[in-house]
């Protein structure tokens, strides 16, 4: 560039005539003059050689590199529009850093399986777009920084009634084929097995497809990514619902046999961290300009917005949780039988013996990880939105702080609690540790129906207890207490709406004295036939929801827990409408245990209910 640069400076300083439009050439052909025309013709190459030297970037000393992409239709992140162009976030982001690197990237779109195979075996450079979760994803190297991240959304139909994982159970659930989402480790078809769901798993070949078979009622519901959700609601009549799982990664990947590659994704991760250290760079453009939900409507409410998204964030949370514990609880357990049953055979090898150890201990973590999260963190949240909604009372006028919506709002709230504080004593509940030791439970009787109706203030509950003079005496611990809690609650709760309301309760003992038999009876709407089967069973279908708790779940496991039983019959035979009847069955404690001194589990062949 500079010799052409100099040569073309001398040739004007010794040759200004030729510059003026009636010398430049004219002349110098009209006289015929051989050194006039290889002046003229010096000086054309001159100025088209500092012409190109100067505007074309390929000439000033940096290589372009060609890249052969792969891809995986995967809206807003990467896809081919209508017209063939490749479009997306992944796109407008490589075209911003090629300049800089002196890229040329030819795209060309594969399933994920191909994209993978063509980047092992040469015949793609790079895999734009790449999740790093999913499937086989050795051999591959991933950028450092990842480029979005994401996880799957179960939407449906707006009038649809799907709202939980459980509500899925007897669905048609459509699925993209080789999504992730769902067959991958932590997606849809593992949290099927795990909660036992009978599902039927439809699958499509594009977004397009599934989405038309989710409106035309083809499928219930449909496994989509959050980026492809939220660019769809607004544009597609779809419901995105609470139910949420398996984050990871999108970004973008080479082939670890290749150091070249490994080399040109380095520098690209570099670049991209730089993208998203500056929050105003073309990195969070794009982002804006593909994930935004574009079916957001003002609110009509007086309420907060942010309070009312607080809640439903903490709910989703409190399911979300909920699920994870239960599912990691099982696979616990799963584990350990199958580390006790090859200790039995002594078949399995040592080295296969200690990494199921490390699975397990792995699992178990995990599980008190959720827990704590659940009991501690989202504990204080509900402490805070306690607070907020008590000082909204106090600051709004009347009208709004007696409005339904708080009261909705506030029963939420109170539910969510109750609901974490059942988990709580649920996790104490179902370990495996036994502590028990000689209790006299009649106090704790009183207290906890007192203490039930006394939280139903609002109703007049009369109360007729019979307990023997001598007291009753089992083999338990302090969180017995929780037993009869829960069952005094059921039994006032159901007695709403009526002028008054009665709680009876008689504990005998039955089979030589060698059992207590305890009747809890109200006066409420009852438990139909078609549900009795169910009620102490939280994960149980069932229509009438009202009927459903896990505070008649966590009764079953206490009962369970101290070797007895619990049945629910009508308190009227054959008309459940007149209310219901509890029949608890425990074990008396040993005469010759002291009152406080620990003893073996009771036996647990109980009497017939």
């Amino acid at each position: 560039m500079m010799k052409g640069a100099i040569f073309f400076y001398i040739n004007v300083r010794f040759e200004p005539r030729l510059l003026h439009s009636s010398h430049l050439g004219v002349k110098m052909f009209r006289r015929e003059s051989p050194t006039g025309r290889l002046t003229v013709m010096l000086l054309l190459v001159s100025f088209i050689s500092a012409t190109v030297f100067i505007f074309i970037p390929g000439t000033r000393g940096q290589d372009t590199i060609h890249l052969e992409a792969c891809y995986f239709e995967n809206s807003p992140f990467i896809f081919t529009t209508g017209s063939g162009h490749v479009s997306g976030m992944a796109r407008e982001l490589m075209d911003a850093l090629s300049p800089g690197m002196a890229l040329d990237i030819e795209y060309s779109a594969k399933s994920i399986s191909e994209c993978r195979d063509s980047l092992l075996s040469g015949e793609s450079d790079i895999w734009v777009g790449a999740m790093t979760e999913g499937y086989n994803t050795s051999s591959l190297t991933f950028c450092s920084i990842p480029v979005y991240s994401t996880w799957g959304v179960i939407y449906t139909n707006p009038e649809s009634d799907i709202r939980t994982i459980l509500d899925l159970d007897g669905r048609w659930v459509g699925v993209l084929k080789g999504d992730p989402f769902y067959n991958g480790s932590g997606g849809l078809e593992d949290l099927i097995v795990g909660f036992g769901i009978d599902t039927t798993i439809v699958s499509f070949d594009t977004v397009d497809e599934l989405i038309g078979s989710l409106e035309d009622g083809g499928v219930d519901a449909a496994v989509l990514n959050n980026a492809v959700g939220s660019y769809l609601e607004g544009r597609r009549d779809i419901l995105k619902t609470p139910i949420v799982f398996d984050p990871m990664d999108v970004t973008i990947a080479v082939s670890s046999e290749r150091s070249d590659m490994t080399d040109i994704l380095s520098e690209i991760g570099k670049e991209i961290d730089a993208l998203r250290k500056d929050p105003d760079s073309v990195y969070y453009s794009i982002l804006d300009s593909y994930i935004k939900n574009s079916n957001e409507r003002p609110s009509e409410s007086f309420i907060p917005s942010w309070l009312l998204r607080t809640i439903l964030i903490l709910l989703a949370a409190v399911i979300f949780l909920s699920a994870t514990a239960l599912i990691l609880r099982h696979r616990v357990r799963v584990k350990t039988r199958e580390l006790e049953e090859a200790n039995r055979s002594l078949i399995m090898d040592n080295e296969r013996r200690k990494e199921i150890e490390r699975k397990l201990v792995k699992e178990r973590n995990r599980s008190h990880f959720y827990l704590d999260l659940l009991i501690h963190d989202i504990g204080n949240i509900h402490q805070g939105m306690v607070n907020y909604i008590q000082l909204e009372e106090m600051m709004s006028p009347k009208e709004v702080s007696d409005s339904r919506a708080l009261r909705e709002i506030r029963s939420l709230v109170q539910r969510s609690i109750s609901l974490v504080r059942n988990i709580h004593k649920f996790s104490e509940a179902t370990r495996e540790e036994l502590s028990l030791r000689r209790m006299d439970i009649a106090p704790i009787i009183r207290d906890n129906l007192m203490a039930a109706v006394l939280g139903a203030s609002d109703r007049n509950i009369q109360i007729d207890v019979k307990i023997p003079k001598e007291g009753v005496h089992v083999m338990c611990e302090p969180l017995i207490g929780e037993l009869f809690l829960n069952l005094f609650q059921n039994a006032v709760k159901f007695q709403e709406g009526k002028p008054f309301g009665k709680v009876s309760v008689r504990v005998t003992r039955v089979k030589d004295g060698r059992w207590y038999r305890m009747e809890i009876s109200d006066r409420g709407k009852g438990i139909p036939d078609s549900m009795k089967s169910t009620i102490f069973d939280r994960l149980e279908r069932s229509t009438e929801r009202k009927h459903r708790g896990m505070g008649l779940t966590l009764v079953k496991v206490l009962t369970e827990r101290y070797g007895g039983s619990i049945d629910v019959k009508d308190r009227v035979p054959g008309d459940h409408t007149k209310g219901s009847l509890f029949i608890l069955h425990l074990p008396a404690a040993p005469d010759d245990v002291d009152e406080g001194e620990g003893g073996a589990a009771s036996p647990k062949d109980g009497p017939s209910v």
